[in-house]
């Protein structure tokens, strides 16, 4: 019988990683042997496209197979800081009930970016070809020309290595899908009725809820990858033929990275942004509980502690223990005031939004600009942009 979950776990594991290594390395020297008999030891008219592609696709996958349990890890580390409170049955019934979303996401993903990129790579060769000198009248008269074993070679092969590229797809869906599958567990956590130690004070400066905020940063750094690769050559494809060599079939992968770009902002919103939302609109009404109930308590403590400290008749260790006690409501206060509404430190969090504002917002920006404004306005705006992220980071 089949079983779903051991298929899932062998291709999300390094073993399942190196094979696909493997086939992703032959397809690549496919690649490299047609790029050699088109373009000889030129290496600026190879395909960098595919390339620069087949080493994002290796590098962020190497990332989330070696952050598979990060969930585990957080949910764990959150009830060891006594921040997240579960009996034994809340804890197995947590951990089941996100397994199984994680599953119905992966599962769904998986297919779901296979047949996008199977779909993209079909469109972009259509186009191509449809672009070419020829047309498509030239490419079918090449083949009717072609001896036999000739076009069956070179359609097999061809169809090869739609295959593998589009499982590559499947793949890289499956992580996809569990960023978006563990970012329902934010959902868990901004139930009320789980009980949820949000602490002003918290010595992790995101009120205790820094591990699951780390994991949720993780993974939108996981998306910002693949994001980052979709934008730059949707940028560059435009101005590609007016570098050293004419690759007039890029041109026929816009619209495709377009769309791959959208559904990877997808997964970014379901596994980062909206688990973010929910958990800061947790912390936000513990927060007005804060200040609506502890804090004017907290004054009235300060306020009598202080009338005994002027006491004259009290020892000077006595008025050293209510001082210090002082200092500790002093603190709390202040804490309440200063506390973070996201499970993430401010520097973190002005980290990330400076590299996702510059692989969401920037390209569609760029984009819009250089086809309907000016494009050295478009220039300087952009650059402003970066400089202004790259500040954010000092």
């Amino acid at each position: 019988m089949f079983d779903t979950d051991k298929t899932l776990n062998a291709v999300m594991s390094w073993k399942g990683y190196r094979r696909l290594v493997f086939v992703l390395a032959l397809v690549t020297s496919y690649f490299i042997y047609n790029d050699v008999r088109r373009s000889g030891w030129h290496l600026a008219c190879w395909d960098w496209m595919f390339y620069s592609g087949a080493l994002t696709f290796m590098v962020t996958v190497a990332l989330a197979v070696s952050a598979s349990d990060k969930l585990d890890k957080a949910i764990e580390q959150l009830r060891t800081n006594n921040t997240l409170i579960l009996s034994a049955t809340q804890y197995s019934d947590i951990l089941g009930q996100m397994a199984a979303v994680g599953r119905r996401w992966r599962w769904y993903s998986g297919f779901g970016v296979f047949l996008l990129v199977l779909s993209s790579w079909l469109f972009a060769f259509w186009k191509g070809i449809d672009n070419s000198p020829g047309g498509w009248g030239g490419f079918m008269a090449a083949l009717h020309n072609a001896p036999t074993p000739a076009v069956l070679k070179y359609l097999s092969t061809l169809a090869l290595v739609f295959l593998v590229i589009a499982l590559c797809g499947f793949f890289a869906g499956t992580f996809l899908g569990a960023t978006a599958g563990h970012g329902a567990f934010a959902g868990v956590l901004a139930d009320e009725n789980i009980e949820l130690r949000i602490r002003p004070d918290h010595f992790d400066g995101a009120v205790g809820l820094k591990p699951i905020g780390d994991l949720y940063l993780f993974q939108a750094l996981l998306t910002a990858i693949p994001l980052a690769w979709f934008a730059g050559w949707w940028l560059l494809i435009p101005h590609y033929p007016d570098l050293v060599c004419s690759h007039s079939s890029l041109s026929s992968w816009l619209w495709p990275l377009v769309a791959m770009w959208a559904v990877t902002l997808i997964f970014t919103f379901r596994g980062f942004v909206q688990p973010m939302l929910l958990l800061r609109k947790r912390v936000l009404k513990e927060q007005a509980f804060f200040k609506s109930q502890e804090v004017p308590a907290i004054k009235d403590r300060i306020e009598n502690l202080q009338q005994l400290v002027l006491e004259k008749n009290i020892s000077a260790d006595k008025r050293a223990l209510l001082n210090a006690e002082i200092d500790r409501e002093a603190n709390y206060l202040w804490s309440i005031d200063r506390m973070s509404a996201w499970p993430m430190d401010a520097t973190t969090r002005r980290r990330y939004f400076s590299v996702n504002a510059l692989v969401t917002v920037v390209p569609p920006a760029i984009d819009m600009l250089s086809r309907f404004g000016d494009k050295d306005s478009a220039q300087a705006g952009i650059w402003s942009i970066m400089r202004r992220a790259a500040g954010m980071w000092h």
